[in-house]
């Protein structure tokens, strides 16, 4: 049987009503128990703006409950000839590296630049593969089901799809890499909170200046919102510092 491709996921909008991925999260205390995944389409970056759909909840050191929105899509698009995906959580990266890595056929794994405020490289035992005996159905589901926002990056360090991992969070970090030579196939993994208030001591143009050049370098550039860790207002005008 044919694989199912990256449009046939994305062609309309899908949720998570279980207790697994982002949905996780909260899940006992929470009253609604579904959050929206949303399509993706081919658009442009100045196309990006807030909607109304749940993407994630969770309750906030207070007790209170944080719903998030964004977008009523993923965006597919390019940023001076590069390809570019733009989504909401960040594990959704996964499943569009795949897509990236079935459209270079390399057999060796990836450097990712990881420009975010977390590390993202929480523990997860669940195992994925990006071999030959791989789907998109597969992958979709271990990225949704098996995965969340915290947790998507190490299955890909064991499976070795990530050779180099390259944390960027804070300002001794941009120092650190900002002349830095990556290598052939190297990824852009922008989250969007690396400019959120926590992150205000670092000077935004320095910021932008640097994320501007690893994309310069890099084959192709994953960005997430994530709503639940920056306003997304914020979160929209930082990417368009940026991009546009």
């Amino acid at each position: 049987m044919q694989s199912k491709n990256l449009s046939y996921f994305y062609k309309t909008p899908t949720f998570l009503e279980w207790y697994y991925g982002n949905n996780a999260f909260s899940y006992d205390i929470r009253s609604s128990k579904k959050l929206t995944i949303p399509c993706c389409i081919d658009w442009s970056i100045s196309d990006v703006s807030e909607w109304t759909s749940i993407v994630f909840e969770d309750i906030w050191d207070d007790g209170t409950l944080y719903s998030c929105t964004w977008l009523d899509v993923f965006i597919s698009t390019q940023w001076n000839g590069i390809p570019m995906t733009i989504f909401d959580n960040h594990n959704h990266a996964l499943y569009f590296w795949y897509d990236a890595y079935r459209k270079w056929t390399i057999s060796h794994g990836c450097e990712i630049v990881h420009v975010d405020q977390h590390s993202d490289l929480w523990e997860n035992k669940n195992d994925v593969s990006f071999g030959e005996d791989s789907d998109y159905e597969s992958i979709w589901n271990f990225t949704n089901k098996q995965c969340n926002v915290g947790n998507y990056v190490v299955p890909l360090i064991r499976n070795w799809f990530i050779s180099q991992f390259y944390r960027i969070e804070g300002e001794s970090d941009i120092e650190k890499y900002m002349d830095y030579t990556f290598g052939n196939k190297t990824i852009l993994n922008l989250d969007l909170d690396f400019f959120s208030p926590d992150l205000d001591y670092i000077d935004s143009t320095k910021k932008v200046d640097f994320i501007r050049r690893i994309a310069m370098k890099s084959s192709y550039i994953t960005v997430a919102s994530s709503p639940f860790f920056i306003d997304q207002k914020k979160a929209i005008q930082a990417l368009f510092d940026i991009f546009l």
